[in-house]
C-alpha cells in the first residue's frame, strides 16, 4: 500500500506515501489505527458541525503502549467529555429531547422517558408561571388603557404545549430543526 502511494502521480498522495514510509508503522500499529478511526470519526464529525464555534480539542499524539489502546482512548475521551461538558444528566436529556432530531430518546431505556417528560413539564410550568407573573406586572404598570391591553394581550390560549411538542415526529439528522 505504501509503495502504491509512494509512486502515485498525484503530488499530495506521493508526499503521503513518503511520510508513511518514513514512519514505517508495523502491522499492530496499523491495526490499532484501523480500530481508532471509527471511534475518532464521530468526534471529527462533531467538530465539523461546530466549525465556526469555539470548541475543545483533545490531543492524543503519542503511541507508546498499544496494549488495550482502544480502551485507553475511549476512557481518555470519556474523561474529557465529563470534564468539559459536565451537564446535569436531567438537563442534558431535556436539551436532547428539545432537539427535534433526537426527541425519541432512543439511546436511553424507555423506562426513563416518562421521567424526562415529567421533568420537562415541571420546568415548563415553572417558567410559564414566572412569565405570567411578569406579564401581569407589565399589564398593571403599562397597559392601563383597556384598548391597548386588548391589543397586546394574547389572542389565544395555548393548550398543553409540552404534549403538543412531544406529538410532533422526530426529524432526520440531515434536516434543519429550525425549518
Amino acid at each position: 500500500m505504501i509503495i502504491a502511494l509512494y509512486i502515485d502521480s498525484d503530488k499530495q498522495t506521493k508526499n503521503d506515501g513518503k511520510w508513511l514510509k518514513d514512519i514505517n508503522l508495523i502491522k499492530d500499529e496499523w491495526n490499532a489505527i484501523s480500530e481508532l478511526v471509527p471511534i475518532l470519526e464521530s468526534f471529527a464529525n462533531a467538530t465539523e458541525l461546530s466549525d465556526n464555534s469555539q470548541y475543545v480539542i483533545v490531543k492524543i499524539n503519542t503511541l507508546q503502549d498499544c496494549k488495550n489502546l482502544i480502551l485507553k482512548v475511549k476512557n481518555a475521551l470519556y474523561e474529557f467529555i465529563i470534564y468539559y461538558w459536565n451537564i446535569l444528566k436531567d438537563y442534558g436529556l431535556i436539551a436532547i429531547l428539545l432537539d427535534s432530531r433526537y426527541k425519541s430518546l432512543s439511546f436511553i431505556f424507555s423506562e426513563f422517558h416518562n421521567d424526562i417528560y415529567l421533568k420537562l413539564r415541571s420546568i415548563y410550568n415553572e417558567k410559564k408561571l414566572e412569565y405570567s407573573k411578569q406579564k401581569k406586572k407589565y399589564h398593571e404598570k403599562y397597559l392601563i388603557n383597556l384598548l391597548l391591553a386588548s391589543m397586546f394581550s394574547r389572542k389565544y390560549e395555548c393548550g398543553d404545549e409540552v404534549t403538543e411538542y412531544l406529538r410532533v415526529e422526530e426529524i432526520s439528522f440531515s434536516e434543519c430543526p429550525f425549518n
